[in-house]
This record gives C-alpha cells, structure tokens and sequence, in this order.
C-alpha cells in the first residue's frame, strides 16, 4: 500500500528530496537571492550587469532596445544577453527593484522543478520507482549544464530539454483527443518560442531534435501526427526569426555569420562524454583536462550501464531484449534515441577525432548542410552545445535499458546486480556534484550599494552622460579587427562604474554588434572621427576612466591594435580635465 502510494505521489517525493538537498547545500543564502550573484567573472557577469542595467537604469520607452553599452547608439536587447523573456517580464511589471531576486530565482526554481519534468519522463517510459527516482536526480543533478548556471546561466537550463522530450513522449505516447492534440501543439510551440528567447541556441538545438524526432514518428508511428507536430515546429521557428527580423532595425547592419564556425575549439570530442569531473571520486576512463565549454561526462556509472545493456542485448534470451522489445515504449526510445545520436554527432564537429591525430569527416553533422543552405547559421558556431541534449537523451535511454533488466531479473541474478550497482554510483555522483554546487552561492553581489560604495568615488558636482574605459573593449563584431578582448577584471569594474552612476557605458561586450556603429565607435580614437559620432556626443559629458593598474590585451590586427597603442594620448588631444585618482583609475571629464 505505501509503495502503490509513493508510486502516485511522485511530484512530493522528488520536491520534498529537491528541497531538503537545496537547504542543505544552499542554506539560508536561498531566502536572500538579491545578496548573492552566480558568478563575478567573464560572459556570467557580462549578463548580469546587461540585465541590471536594462532593468534597473535604462529609461526608454522602446522596451526592445538596449542602451547600456556602445553609447552613444544602442543594441538589440536580445543580442545584450539579457535572458530576453526574463528582462522584459520584470520591465513590463515595474519591478526592478526585485530583479537582481528575480533571475536567481529562476534559474534556481527551475533547476529545483527539472527532476519533477524528469520523473514524468520516467513515468511514460514505466521506470521503476528507485529507478526512476535515480534518474530524475542524476539527469539534473550531474548534467553537463550545471557547471554552465555560473558563466552561462541563460545556458543552463537543464529542464528546457528534458520539456521538449516530455512534449515529443505525449505527442505519440496515447490516442490523444483533439483537445489535448490542442494543447500538446501549444506546449511544442511556446517551448520553441520562449526558450529561444531566453538564448536563440535553444533554437537551434530543438529545432534539430525535434525535427528529427517527428521525422522518424512519421515512419514508425503515425505519418499525420508527426506531419502537423513538423509543421508546428517550422512555424514556431519562423516565428522567432520573424520577431527577430521585423523587430531590429539594425538587422541589416550586422555581421552576416559568425566567427569560428569550424574552429575545432568549438566542438567537443567523443572521449568528453567519458572523461570524469574533478569533483567526482569514482575512476573514469579517461582523465583528461577539459575545455569549460565542451564538459559532456555521462557519468562514473556509463561504462557499467552500457555493460549490462550489452549483456542483456546480445547474450540474453531473444525475447527478452531491450532492443527487440514489443511494449508500447519501444517507438518511443527510438523517437530519443535517433535524434540522440544525431546531436550527438554534430556535437563532435565536422571532422572527428577518432584519436588526437587521426580524424575522420562527420557525415552526421547536419550543421554543415544548414551552413551551405545559409551562411545565417554560421552564427551557432559552438556545435559542442549539442552535446547537452545528447546528455540528456543517452541517460534516458541507458536508463530505459537498466529498467528493462530490473523488470526481467531478480536481484539474485548477476545482471541485476550491475543494473543496482550503476544507480547506486549515480546516487554518489549526484551527492558530490551537489556539494561541489555548494560554492555556487559564494559570490556577493558586487553590484550593492555596499560594494559600490567601497569601490568608487562620488561625483557629487560633476553630470556624467557616459563612461568611456581606458583600456578600451569592444567584444561582438565578429571581426578581428574590430575586436579588442577585456580584461576580466577591467570590465568588472567598468560594469560596476555603469550600475553606480546610472550611465552608459561606451564600449561593448555582446553578440553580433552593428558593424556600422563599431567602426564609428573605432573613429573616436582617431584624428577624423566620424561625422555620426561627432554629432551624438556634441555637448555630452563623458566620465573618461583610465586604469594605471590593467592594459588592453595585445592584438595585431588594424584598427584595433592602433587603438590599443594611441588610446592614453587622446586624453590630452581631448583636453579631458583630471577629477581624481581612486583605487589606482584617473577619472577625467570630457566634453565634446
């Protein structure tokens, strides 16, 4: 009777283990989200101060664009990595004071709801309840994208594809009535949607998923379910580019595609999926250092799973393997599985390295095609991204065949054994992944009015429009000559100047800059700058900071390096007018 209870109570059972873990990792630090950030550091703290500086001090009544950076123009909101959808909510509803809480809580609320959208999962494929109750946790728990929630929190969302296969199982998993076809259509269509405006890789990375999910349904299931479920997923594409596309106006002045698009530094190699984490006791066949983007580990107990799972397929009774099995949830592994193995692929690149000298051409990398068909999609330049969704489908299926030996096997038999022995590795890899999450918290937010305090002077007489950094960082045009890397701490510190005095900054970090405002930016620092530029600064009052402490980063190519060398000497050339020096950076007003 309790057993057939807990059976049916699975939202209670996994919430009430979600929650004791947070309180326990996190402590009290869960019922203080505006005192704390999820990193200081690089891209993570880039987003942050975007998303503040939108919420918190931009004015303006076009809710679309972004004013805290490249001033005196302005961006695209979608392209500042805002986390779109989340920025607009809280402009939307006047809550800025609240939206620093806001998005620590959603990134945690949602990491805290996967497991409940994972046990579902378990319960169309008929996972057992330990099992079930394992997988739920590990998928979250030890997926790759939790070591993303710092530097790439609007990348982390773990549960966005584990919502994309619990819509593709309902699509096909019972004789749907036209009322819930309906609703499935909704669901498929505003996951599409929202999650691409949380970050436009979603996009991309569901789009192939489901695509070629609802293609194989379309052979193996029902030919006119999985037609409308295809058109659906075109529309919600169509729709994103449309909204994007009709609501830039500064479309047409960006970079055409990315850079890096078949740089093997963007892609991840087969041998990731098998190489452990520091923070993992249990050996792993492989080592090696890995690249913070491109982190796939299936787990310490893989290699026992994928044993079991080829001992039971190849050696046990014909009509009892998992591959051949007739139930109702065999399509159903094979609508993961292909697509699985699909984003698997792309995730290795276009050529694959069978070791660190030979490699092969990937044929199974869908992204070269879509490259040829238009140069757009050379702008999902980090193919290794794909490796999440391919994370999160192999677990599935290598749990589906550990439940199908359970199923079949006493636990005399030794099979059994390797079945309960690969989840009780996985309940340890889920236990000291969640105390390396620990740290998580550990960071304060630099962005108080403490903090600002500590770091900044006050300007009390002076009126500032802008602040223009010294050395000087221009992130996003997608060409090298155009580009001149920050200094983490440099930028840090240039955000925390923007979120203190409520003004602009006049360099630029983020994705796809207009080309055109670029090189007008570029002019400034040179003898004849540009008639666009000298017009918007006319009478503007620019808090020019220059550090004594950090300098540009090194480049050779032109403009940027000529930039980099002539910057210091334009503060005489601008007759900037000295304010004070504090904590090693001379403040100086400039007018123009």
């Amino acid at each position: 009777m309790l057993r057939k209870h807990l059976k049916n109570s699975p939202i209670w059972i996994i919430l009430a283990i979600q929650l004791v873990m947070a309180f326990v990792i996190f402590g009290q630090k869960i019922f203080n989200p505006s005192d704390y950030l999820y990193t200081v550091d690089y891209d993570g703290l880039k987003n942050y101060f975007n998303y503040l500086f939108y919420t918190t001090c931009q004015n303006s009544e076009n809710l679309l664009a972004y004013k805290g950076m490249s001033y005196p123009f302005y961006d695209h909101i979608l392209y500042a990595d805002t986390t779109t959808v989340l920025a607009l909510l809280v402009k939307v509803l006047g809550i800025k004071e609240h939206s620093l809480a806001v998005y620590n809580l959603f990134f945690l609320l949602t990491f805290l709801l996967a497991p409940l959208v994972a046990f579902n999962i378990g319960r169309h494929l008929n996972f057992k309840l330990f099992l079930n109750i394992t997988f739920s946790l590990f998928i979250v728990w030890v997926h790759p994208m939790i070591l993303r929630w710092g530097e790439w929190s609007n990348l982390s969302l773990s549960i966005i594809y584990l919502l994309a296969v619990l819509v593709l199982i309902k699509s096909f998993a019972h004789k749907n009535s036209k009322s819930q076809l309906a609703i499935i259509h909704l669901s498929l269509f505003f996951l599409i949607v929202i999650s691409s405006f949380i970050h436009l890789y979603y996009l991309i990375i569901l789009g192939i998923f489901l695509g070629f999910a609802y293609l194989i349904g379309f052979f193996i299931v029902d030919k006119k379910q999985s037609l409308l479920f295809l058109l659906n997923l075109l529309l919600a594409a169509v729709t994103v580019f449309a909204i994007v596309y009709l609501s830039d106006d500064l479309i047409s002045q960006r970079p055409p595609k990315g850079m890096g698009f078949d740089n093997p530094g963007n892609s991840c190699d087969w041998w990731d999926y098998l190489n452990s984490y520091s923070f993992l006791s249990f050996p792993s066949i492989f080592n090696l250092t890995w690249n913070e983007s491109s982190p796939k580990f299936l787990g310490s107990a893989f290699p026992l799973t994928i044993l079991a799972i080829v001992i039971f397929s190849f050696f046990g009774k014909k009509g009892e393997r998992f591959i051949l099995h007739s139930g109702k949830t065999k399509y159903l592994i094979h609508l993961i599985l292909w697509p699985t193995l699909i984003c698997f692929f792309t995730s290795l690149g276009f050529k694959i390295y069978l070791t660190n000298s030979v490699k092969i051409y990937n044929f199974f990398n869908p992204m070269s095609i879509l490259a040829m068909l238009s140069e757009s999609f050379e702008h999902f330049r980090y193919l290794s991204r794909f490796g999440h969704i391919a994370f999160t489908g192999i677990t599935i299926v290598t749990c589906y065949g550990l439940n199908e030996i359970i199923k079949r096997f006493s636990i005399q038999k030794p099979i059994a054994w390797l079945a309960y022995c690969a989840m009780i590795i996985m309940l340890f890899d889920v236990f000291e992944s969640s105390t390396n999450m620990s740290t998580l918290f550990d960071h304060n937010n630099i962005f108080s009015e403490k903090y600002l305090d500590e770091s900044l002077p006050e300007f009390d007489n002076y009126t500032f429009d802008a602040i223009l950094p010294i050395p000087y960082y221009h992130v996003g045009s997608e060409n090298w000559n155009y580009t001149i890397d920050d200094q983490n701490p440099w930028s840090r510190l240039t955000y925390m100047m923007s979120i203190k005095y409520q003004i602009p900054l006049m360099s630029q970090k983020s994705a796809r800059a207009s080309v055109i405002n670029t090189k007008h930016l570029f002019s400034l620092f040179t003898d004849q700058p540009s008639e666009e530029i000298v017009n918007k600064l006319e009478g503007k009052n620019i808090l020019l900071c220059v550090s004594q402490k950090y300098h540009a980063h090194d480049t050779e190519h032109e403009p940027a390096r000529t930039l980099n060398q002539q910057a210091l000497s334009y503060i005489e050339k601008w007759q900037a007018e000295f304010i004070i020096n504090y904590n090693e950076v001379d403040y100086y007003l400039v007018e123009f």
